[in-house]
């Protein structure tokens, strides 16, 4: 299975106009995720990580603008003789001052622009390469994390469910015991199953919302939701099947 998450969030992350047809409304920073799609096509736009994934390549691609560039000339100038302001007869302040101005020029040779401009475009394409796999870490993250979401919702469901009956089994033990057919000891082992149940639901409960709130963090959105139906998380655990005989 996570092989298959894997291959489905690189699918997603290299087919970002398949995924921005997708993208759920986002009024008040609120969105329901029903696929792997929706989740990583909001990710690619909102994500605080890739926007700085993204900066960070700008950055790069303007130092390939400029390497490109001649180097300025330089202009200085040198004050000498300056007297100040208790210096005897003409050297007194500016009067013996003299001023040299300077213009230089850096002349590159050997190749050196040239080289300049080669390292440039090699880090650019370098920065390329690390917002791409920028890009693809994310959406791996998304999908296993909006996966670890979905089942924790699942368990959820299903620790409810069995706390659900353990109550009625709590119940019945106890009718059974004021009706004389059976020992304390069966209410008492009933109401240990009920507590357990409970601690369990309670467990899967705020593993269900940790999961939503790294989701909702790498997405970059205040709040999350998960949709009622989600189809895709059987299709992602599915058994690929065995080609049929001719």
């Amino acid at each position: 299975m996570r092989s298959l998450v894997f291959r489905l969030a690189f699918g997603l992350a290299i087919a970002p106009s398949l995924a921005s047809g997708q993208v759920p409304s986002t009024a008040g920073e609120q969105a329901t995720i029903a696929s792997p799609g929706q989740a990583v096509a909001l990710a690619l736009e909102r994500s605080p990580t890739l926007r700085s994934a993204a900066a960070a390549r700008q950055a790069v691609r303007a130092d390939a603008l400029t390497a490109a560039l001649r180097p300025n000339p330089d202009a200085s100038a040198v004050v000498e003789n300056f007297g100040g302001f208790g210096g005897p007869g003409d050297l007194r302040g500016l009067r013996g001052a003299t001023t040299t101005m300077g213009l230089s020029q850096r002349v590159e040779v050997g190749g050196q622009r040239a080289a300049r401009i080669a390292a440039a475009a090699r880090s650019g394409n370098v920065a390329a390469l690390d917002f791409e796999g920028a890009r693809l870490d994310l959406a791996r993250e998304v999908v296993t994390t909006l996966a670890d979401a979905e089942a924790f919702a699942r368990l959820v469901a299903v620790e409810r469910e069995r706390a659900r009956l353990a109550a009625e089994a709590l119940r019945a033990a106890r009718a059974r015991v004021e009706a004389g057919r059976d020992p304390l000891l069966q209410v008492q082992r009933a109401e240990v199953a009920r507590v357990t149940a409970e601690v369990a639901a309670e467990r899967a409960r705020r593993d269900a919302e940790q999961a939503l709130a790294s989701l909702a963090a790498l997405v970059g959105i205040g709040r999350l939701e998960l949709a009622p139906r989600a189809t895709w998380f059987e299709e992602i655990g599915a058994a690929p099947r065995a080609p049929v005989p001719a």
